[in-house]
């Protein structure tokens, strides 16, 4: 059974790290035999632990350039037999490119992007750092010419395989809107949008606030749910602001805050339209579960939300920071509830089509076999 490795060297945890360990449990079912190397006490290593993934502790670099420790990677490559090695940190492109030129040159190099990457910055650096990569997984087609564009990486190396999700887990939960409302403490009569997100201005929850003072001001009947996060001193002072503007916009009784927690198809089955204020989408995909949940979605341009939007024909986009334009959408969503349910139809088809794990884990298996078919042809 081929084998395959997860590379990070890193003790840190975010969204890249959430995404991996859940890519390699959707692929522990494969014909791969999946491990993770990471550090020692990281809560990387903890979490994969916990979740059963084979594991190699490996201590992070000492120096930027830590022969030492590519020694110690290639050694435990080869001797467990791995032949192909996804890095999915762009801290460690170095590394396992000094493991592939210095100490292994058949093992196949595959860099998982999954966060949009600074690459204006050392251009040459990186078109060097990549030449020795047999692969770039590029979460995006935008995010995949951009990085074309400035790396001149081979653009036949280069392969567009979205992050997925459990759609089914979204599109089919029974939950009704009736019994999430009553679980929320919410409203059954009104028209409800619904914003999710940490109290701090990247998230902008005061935007839409100030968006249900103007609906109420054009004689439009909408509610608010914040399903908000804090753990901050600043972050509750965010929230606290954001009580503050409620009242002084005279919409208190319509904007509800309710702490989010494991709750979220609850949070999607008691809001009518989703609303987010980002123009580069989390790690989380937020909006793709929204989707997945079969709800109508307002996000602002860019070039990563049109492309997940289809340029509007799956959800409705506004100029960012333009109040006005943001509540006309959600009017027209409202007033033509034949507009929103085609775009709640068709939006939950594309996330199926396009965003489910089934054909992520697809793409990216026929990637590997691929690579691992080079190798040994």
């Amino acid at each position: 059974m081929p084998k395959i490795a997860f590379y990070s060297s890193g003790d840190c945890y975010g969204g890249i790290e959430k995404n991996t360990l859940r890519f390699i449990g959707w692929l522990s079912d494969s014909r791969y035999t999946i491990s993770l190397i990471t550090s020692p006490d990281s809560a990387l290593s903890k979490l994969a632990e916990e979740q059963n993934v084979d594991i190699h502790r490996l201590k992070k670099p000492t120096y930027f350039i830590d022969l030492r420790h590519a020694r110690a990677l290639s050694v435990y490559l080869k001797n467990q037999n791995i032949s192909l090695l996804l890095v999915i940190r762009p801290r460690d492109i170095l590394m396992a490119s000094l493991v592939k030129i210095l100490l292994y040159r058949s093992l196949r190099l595959v860099f998982f992007q999954q966060s949009i990457l600074n690459l204006k910055k050392h251009p040459f650096l990186y078109k060097m750092l990549f030449r020795p990569f047999d692969s770039w997984i590029s979460p995006s087609e935008k995010l995949a010419e951009h990085a074309l564009l400035l790396t001149h990486y081979k653009p036949e190396r280069m392969k567009v395989i979205p992050p997925c999700i459990d759609a089914g887990h979204f599109a089919n939960d029974t939950l009704a809107k009736k019994s999430a409302r009553k679980i929320f403490r919410l409203p059954e009569d009104r028209i409800i949008l619904g914003a999710i997100g940490k109290y701090n201005n990247t998230y902008a929850l005061d935007f839409s606030i100030r968006a249900i003072q103007f609906l109420e001001r054009n004689h439009h009947d909408v509610d608010l749910l914040i399903y908000g996060r804090s753990g901050s001193e600043q972050e509750e002072e965010y929230r606290n602001f954001l009580t503050i503007l409620a009242r002084e916009c005279k919409v208190e009784d319509r904007v509800h805050f309710r702490i989010a927690q494991d709750k979220l198809i609850t949070f999607f089955r008691s809001i009518d339209i989703f609303v987010t204020h980002r123009q580069h989408q989390p790690y989380d995909m937020i909006v793709h579960k929204a989707m997945a949940s079969g709800l109508s979605v307002i996000a602002p341009y860019s070039e990563i939300n049109s492309e997940l939007l289809n340029n509007g024909n799956l959800g409705m986009l506004y100029h960012q920071k333009d109040l006005a334009d943001f509540s006309n959408k959600i009017i027209h969503l409202i007033t033509q509830p034949k507009i929103r349910n085609h775009l709640e139809t068709e939006g939950q088809k594309a996330i199926f089509s396009r965003f489910d794990r089934s054909s992520g884990c697809k793409k990216i298996q026929l990637l590997f076999q691929k690579l691992l078919d080079l190798q040994n042809g």
